[in-house]
């Protein structure tokens, strides 16, 4: 009488189970790999110390934005419209946007306006001529590039005297969208967006919004720390699937607040 072989079995079986482990692994990491893909959408931010690092909202938009668009925050702390250009920081964006190995489609947020104003020796454009002037240049060597440029009108300055807000960039605002109307630019009215924010809530609460605490040495209303930076970042963040044509869907519901 034949002896049944159980140790052959048992081998047999074991091998079978190891083989459809390892085929399970591969078409695991096979997806994940897939989940993983690279993000075909690629943000810069060009504009001054309300978007750049650290006192603006461009930072905040990237950590939303991050597995869905690579972003990149160039915004620079007291920049016009024409000093980013004559320093020599937008040339290093342009050959940062040069530098695409994976063709990913570029997208240009660009926002000046608070430092082309009077009174900013070196830095101030003038509102009629020079100012719409830049804007043009921007959007036309981006798009030069192959990069899509999205205008965002200023940030307000957080401002009030007897109770009534106090808005002093209406006229820049107003000049960007006359030539983003005319150059066909996507636009995001941050300036609109923020004004109806800051007046709903109030001067007090607004203040909460500042880069550091009412009553400390650096404190401003132009500067923005966390909670700012959340809330202006949240409304130009859902403006980008408009604003992209869809390319970029990512939102929040987060209210910040």
């Amino acid at each position: 009488m034949r002896h049944f072989d159980f140790k052959s079995v048992t081998l047999a079986v074991l091998s079978i189970w190891m083989s459809l482990i390892a085929t399970s692994t591969v078409a695991q990491t096979a997806s994940n790999s897939m989940a993983k893909s690279e993000p075909v959408n690629r943000l810069y931010f060009i504009g001054d110390s309300t978007m750049a690092t650290k006192n603006g909202y461009g930072d905040a938009v990237c950590e939303w934005l991050k597995g869905h668009a690579d972003c990149f925050n160039l915004a620079k702390n007291g920049r016009s419209s024409k000093s980013f250009r004559e320093e020599g920081l937008w040339t290093e964006a342009l050959g940062h946007m040069k530098n695409n190995p994976k063709q990913q489609t570029l997208w240009v947020m660009i926002q000046f306006g608070h430092n082309d104003q009077p009174g900013k020796p070196g830095r101030s454009t003038d509102l009629v001529t020079e100012y719409p002037r830049n804007l043009e240049t921007y959007a036309q060597e981006a798009r030069a590039l192959g990069a899509n440029p999205i205008f965002v009108t200023p940030l307000i300055r957080r401002s009030f005297k007897a109770g009534q807000h106090q808005d002093d960039l209406i006229e820049w605002a107003n000049a960007m969208k006359q030539v983003a109307f005319k150059m066909q630019v996507p636009l995001i009215d941050l300036h609109q967006m923020s004004k109806l924010k800051v007046i709903s809530v109030g001067e007090d609460k607004a203040d909460q919004y500042a880069e550091t605490p009412k009553g400390t040495p650096k404190f401003d209303r132009t500067h923005l720390g966390p909670l700012g930076a959340c809330v202006f970042g949240a409304m130009v963040l859902n403006q980008l699937p408009v604003a992209t044509q869809g390319a970029i869907k990512v939102t929040t519901q987060n209210t910040c607040e």
